[in-house]
């Protein structure tokens, strides 16, 4: 019965862990963005967007190559529900992460005109 509670215990302190975790990257990602519209006017929203889904492919990238090559199996993200694929699995990814961008794409570009035209401090 304790164990039971402990580990119950641990999963919500990792669930909260994560919550504050995505959205103290969520809220930096954003001043970032609006830092970036400060400092460039002219940038399209679309452009933004571009780039950081090259910046993501790309990490996503680097992480299954070092993983295919065996430096790291990153058996502590996968404990902690993260899993890296391996390379193989690329094309079921892509596929998978283009429905889902596709769905989430005009919540994403509605989101970042609104910020380039919203008054948060920069």
């Amino acid at each position: 019965m304790q164990g039971s509670k402990k580990a119950a215990t641990a999963s919500t302190l990792a669930t909260v862990v994560s919550c504050l975790f995505y959205a103290a990257s969520q809220t930096g990602l954003t001043l970032i963005n609006k830092q970036i519209f400060t400092q460039f006017p002219d940038l399209s929203p679309l452009n933004l967007l571009m780039v950081q889904c090259l910046i993501n492919v790309t990490i996503c990238l680097i992480l299954m190559t070092i993983k295919e090559v065996r430096v790291s199996t990153f058996s502590k993200l996968a404990r902690n529900g993260i899993v890296i694929p391996e390379l193989s699995k690329i094309i079921d990814k892509a596929k998978i992460g283009m429905r889902f961008g596709l769905a989430n794409l005009f919540s994403i570009i509605l989101g970042l005109y609104a910020l380039k035209h919203a008054s948060l401090p920069s």
